[in-house]
């Protein structure tokens, strides 16, 4: 799920909040409708200590790919699964 240590979900206010960006800018980065500026990326992936690597291979992909990384990284898991074919919990039982 999230990579805030919190055990819950993040939502798209408080990343929005939390990575310093307006709330509509947000919302189309997370739907794949847009890609955040590289500034933005770094900022992402510092705040939600992404692995820097899968997160640029997301964002130079194309900005759905992006939107399904951060759904599946901070939001939900729909692209651990849509990549894989398994969930990401599922792996990580499977380990």
């Amino acid at each position: 799920m999230d990579t805030t240590n919190t055990g819950t979900a993040v939502t798209l206010e408080a990343f929005a909040e939390r990575v310093g960006c307006h709330f509509t800018t947000a919302s189309r980065i997370r739907a794949g409708h847009r890609l955040p500026g590289r500034v933005l990326l770094g900022v992402i992936v510092e705040k939600y200590n992404l692995d820097p690597k899968e997160a640029l291979k997301a964002f130079t992909t194309n900005k759905e790919t992006f939107g399904a990384y951060l759904r599946a990284n901070i939001f939900g898991n729909d692209y651990h699964q849509q990549v894989t074919g398994v969930t990401k919990q599922e792996h990580a039982n499977a380990a």
